[in-house]
């Protein structure tokens, strides 16, 4: 509940990432501590003060063979991380794609990769 919740916007947003995953959980816990709660001003909330000297608990495991955990403090500031990061309005900014859509770049990508002899094609701003 309310520790394990606050670490999975990411992945909850994306889906697995794999080697990735406890590291967009970390991100995502990092930015839960500093955006306005219910009922707070819609500013962000300077809760490095809050924050400091917490325990983090990360723990990543493989596919049963190896896993990971390890603990540490948080000895400074967070907030300039949650603000770097701008996660609500980079999720918002994504733009979503028909499963016809994504097979047909696929497919394209499968058709030109490793080729030398090929030049981009189409608008930059679609990537």
């Amino acid at each position: 509940g309310e520790k394990v919740e606050p670490g999975v916007k990411l992945p909850q947003e994306l889906g697995n990432s794999y080697t990735a995953s406890m590291y967009t959980g970390l991100l995502s816990l990092i930015h839960n501590w500093h955006v306005p709660k219910k009922g707070q001003p819609d500013h962000w909330v300077d809760t490095d003060k809050a924050t400091y000297d917490r325990d983090v608990l990360l723990f990543s495991y493989g596919s049963g063979l190896a896993a990971t955990m390890f603990m540490f403090k948080v000895q400074g500031k967070t907030s300039h991380i949650a603000k770097a990061a701008n996660l609500d309005e980079r999720l918002n900014e994504r733009k979503f794609h028909s499963p016809e859509e994504f097979t047909k770049v696929l497919q394209m990508r499968e058709d030109k990769y490793g080729r030398f002899d090929w030049s981009p094609e189409g608008d930059p701003a679609q990537l």
